[in-house]
């Protein structure tokens, strides 16, 4: 399912990442309509969260951002997660996300391979780190 959403982003030409969590009866029969709720949401530039089908008893939740460091053609899943694990780490994601921004930042400059490997090893032990404190 996820694989489909994927691909689906990839056909939105708006540079955005997608920041997603799906509720457990999430269906595929839901895909395309999520599909159709963000491209609407990336076409008005909102930086507020969405929820799909409705905020009241939600089945996704989504919010989208623009890349600090990179150039996107498309609508790219930056990450993905259930709604529960996201309610037990929502303080968090301020962090998780400017980590990630981080991160790509790593993989666009000019730089020796060395580095790209200490900084990325760097990253996944902070978000191992805020993770392991958060549970």
């Amino acid at each position: 399912m996820l694989r489909r959403i994927q691909d689906q982003l990839r056909t939105i030409t708006f540079g955005k990442f997608v920041s997603l969590q799906l509720a457990e009866d999430f269906t595929e029969q839901d895909v395309n309509p999520l599909v159709r709720l963000i491209e609407n949401a990336a076409q008005a530039d909102d930086a507020s969260e969405h929820s799909y089908p409705d905020e009241f008893d939600p089945k996704a939740n989504f919010s989208l951002f623009r890349p600090r460091n990179t150039t996107l053609a498309h609508l790219t899943l930056g990450s993905s997660a259930d709604m529960d694990w996201r309610d037990l780490t929502g303080e968090a994601e301020a962090q998780i996300r400017s980590s990630l921004d981080k991160a790509i930042g790593a993989f666009t400059w000019s730089n020796d391979a060395q580095k790209r490997i200490d900084m990325t090893i760097r990253i996944f032990r902070k978000l191992y780190s805020v993770r392991k404190s958060i549970l």
